[in-house]
């Protein structure tokens, strides 16, 4: 049995769940990091984690979050809200997160 719960938008896992925050997609990282809830420490975490995971994963090529297959996208959110939950921070929306992998495949690839 999963331990996912859909709730209203957020995925909670265990009692680690971060708040709703819905970046919109054009969202600059100044405000994305004052509104989602993380400390600057936690926010550290997350940013590596998920670029980590996205060099694990997909390599160097990818071209865009939309173009990554639906397997590697829930393998990448998995990684990363289980790295996060071993470290106790709550995993974010999954808005936040997408908004996050959109960000970390536009500034990996090759400028030029």
């Amino acid at each position: 049995m999963s331990n996912r719960v859909e709730q209203v938008g957020v995925i909670r896992l265990g009692n680690t769940s971060m708040n709703h925050y819905k970046p919109k997609a054009n969202a600059r990282i100044d405000e994305v990091k004052s509104q989602c809830g993380y400390s600057h420490l936690q926010w550290g975490a997350f940013y590596q984690h998920t670029r980590n995971e996205a060099a694990k994963t997909l390599g160097k090529n990818f071209r865009s979050w939309n173009a990554v297959s639906y397997a590697d996208k829930v393998r990448i959110q998995d990684a990363v809200y289980e790295e996060l939950r071993k470290e106790g921070i709550p995993v974010p929306s999954e808005e936040l997160f997408t908004w996050r992998m959109v960000n970390v495949i536009r500034n990996a690839r090759p400028s030029g």
